[in-house]
């Protein structure tokens, strides 16, 4: 859950590099209130989702951005703007084997994991066999990848229904938004 702190802390990459266009805030109330409604409007946004957005919108722009600007590069970044499969494996597979070889440790695995803001690329990544990609030799890196590529294609459905199936059961009852997540979880797998 996104804090005051954390809006704070992601407007301070909008201010290190000197984005124009500042808004008209000239009390600490008026600042905090600002802090406030932001922090409540992104509450279903993980803290290190909006800090990357605001880095990368930081890295892009040359102004400051809207409310909706952020909130659709957090959603961008929790839903995943699916990349093509083959370009997810280029730029993950490196660092995967490197946490999964012999002598790496679990802690740099998991924390691998949560650097990884596309769910769509974390769950692929954790549920492929990063141990039997880095064992094998140069000519099985194909079949690897391939494998690798039906996981997250798999993955990234799963998610288009999952979404479609919320915004479906957007207005229902309690009971039948159950049925209708049930539904979507039986179908999804």
């Amino acid at each position: 859950m996104i804090t005051p702190e954390t809006v704070s802390a992601g407007f301070k990459y909008f201010k290190m590099k000197n984005l124009k266009g500042r808004p008209n805030i000239n009390t600490t109330a008026e600042y905090q209130d600002m802090l406030n409604v932001w922090s409540e409007s992104l509450d279903d946004i993980e803290p290190h989702i909006f800090i990357k957005a605001c880095k990368m919108i930081s890295d892009e722009s040359t102004f400051y951005p809207a409310f909706a600007e952020v909130r659709s590069r957090c959603d961008e970044l929790m839903t995943g703007k699916t990349e093509n499969s083959a370009v997810v494996w280029n730029k993950i597979k490196s660092q995967m084997i490197a946490v999964h070889g012999p002598y790496s440790n679990l802690e740099d695995r998991e924390s691998l994991f949560k650097n990884i803001a596309c769910p769509i690329i974390r769950e692929a990544a954790k549920s492929f066999d990063w141990r039997q990609y880095g064992q094998s030799n140069k000519s099985q890196e194909l079949f690897y990848q391939r494998d690798f590529e039906k996981i997250y294609n798999a993955v990234a459905e799963n998610q288009k229904f999952q979404k479609t199936a919320d915004r479906v059961s957007i207005g229902m009852g309690d009971e039948v938004k159950s049925l209708v997540n049930d539904i979507a979880q039986k179908i999804a797998g």
